[in-house]
């Protein structure tokens, strides 16, 4: 998938989820990790959504959990498999 595309898609499910269009895009190098050392089932999520300030929590089916996993030098966290999908109303489970 093009940088274009993903620019795209990124700005499309900013402006579902926010209700409004992207006023910057920031680019963040994002190094390689080949190797995670996997930390458990993540159960819940909480965030304060940027728009309205509110906190939120998800809390996942136990079906749909993701795996909490950090890199082997433990500074980078990383929400891996599970099911379940970024919409317009937040996480969803699958």
């Amino acid at each position: 998938m093009s940088r274009e595309k993903r620019l795209r898609d990124g700005k499309r499910l900013f402006k579902n989820f926010h209700g409004m269009e992207v006023d910057s895009v920031d680019t963040i190098r994002f190094p390689d990790h080949d190797t995670l050392v996997l930390v458990g089932d993540v159960t819940a999520i909480s965030y304060i959504a940027h728009d309205d300030g509110k906190e939120y929590e998800h809390v996942f089916r136990e079906s749909s959990a993701p795996v909490l996993a950090v890199s082997s030098d433990g500074k980078q966290l990383f929400i891996i498999k599970g099911r379940y999908r970024f919409t317009s109303r937040g996480i969803t489970d699958v």
